[in-house]
């Protein structure tokens, strides 16, 4: 990836950022969680690199360079400014018609095809990546799975998976690893962390200077395909959209935000999508 543009927009969301609102959720963003430590980080990124290479195994990348590229252009953008700074995050584009987006531990974000290809602009691109960053700097799969560093039996099945030895039976790995497949693709996380999840994303979409209202539109759409039931989607996994709809607004009146017009770059977000 070229360093220069991903510099170049870092820059350019730093430029265009609300200061006011950036500095304070910046704050918020990177405040270290004391509960964890390095070891758990650590379990955390093996877990996470499991977890992600199951999920690739289910659904291809999208084989769409410009697309991909322009991705982790932006995704780096946010996590430059909001990301937590004990992990390096991945992003990358499932072709499935699916609409979803997948926080995966250890700093990989997951976008369907299908959920790119309903966005409009930039601004609900930034939207969906800022919700599973929020996941992921919240540690909810984290905590949901119990994933900590003191996990004997976890830490050994790990290093056994990973030295590509043959594990025999039923390891703590593989049931950690079932459990989150299914929060992921079938139970969902908790109603509230996706609620919590809402709220520091929408942070994130003010706090970079973007039209968070934008975001609130593309769940509508979400909400319409849904109704239409024309394809798989996220109502097996979030929160009734109507509901998520109504919090976002509450959290835009309670930032002062509610008539905040922001930027869309919808241009840029055309160029390298629909192209």
């Amino acid at each position: 990836m070229n360093r220069i543009l991903i510099l170049f927009i870092v820059s350019v969301f730093a430029l265009n950022a609300c200061s006011g609102s950036k500095k304070t959720f910046r704050t918020r963003a990177h405040k270290t969680d004391q509960q964890f430590n390095d070891d758990d980080t650590i379990a955390e990124i093996r877990f996470g690199r499991n977890l992600a290479a199951r999920i690739l195994g289910k659904y291809s990348p999208w084989k769409n360079k410009k697309a991909l590229r322009y991705l982790n252009l932006i995704g780096s953008g946010v996590v430059a400014q909001m990301g937590r700074t004990d992990l390096e995050f991945y992003f990358t584009i499932l072709d499935t018609d699916e609409i979803n987006a997948y926080a995966i531990p250890g700093g990989y974000v997951f976008i369907t095809r299908g959920a790119i290809e309903l966005m409009e602009n930039e601004a609900q691109l930034v939207g969906a990546i800022a919700h599973e960053i929020a996941h992921i700097n919240q540690r909810h799969i984290v905590k949901k799975m119990n994933i900590r560093g003191a996990d004997n039996a976890f830490l050994a099945s790990i290093s056994a998976a990973a030295g590509g030895g043959a594990v025999s039976g039923v390891t703590a790995l593989d049931r950690k690893l079932a459990q989150a497949i299914d929060a992921l693709f079938g139970t969902g996380l908790d109603k509230q962390l996706e609620i919590d999840a809402d709220q520091e994303g929408i942070q994130m979409i003010m706090a970079l200077g973007y039209n968070w209202k934008s975001y609130n539109d593309f769940l509508v759409k979400i909400d319409n395909q849904l109704y239409q039931n024309r394809r798989k989607i996220i109502s097996k996994t979030h929160p009734p959209i109507q509901e998520r709809i109504k919090r976002l607004y509450a959290i835009a009146e309670a930032e002062g935000m509610l008539d905040y017009i922001g930027k869309l770059n919808k241009k840029r977000f055309n160029d390298n999508i629909r192209n």
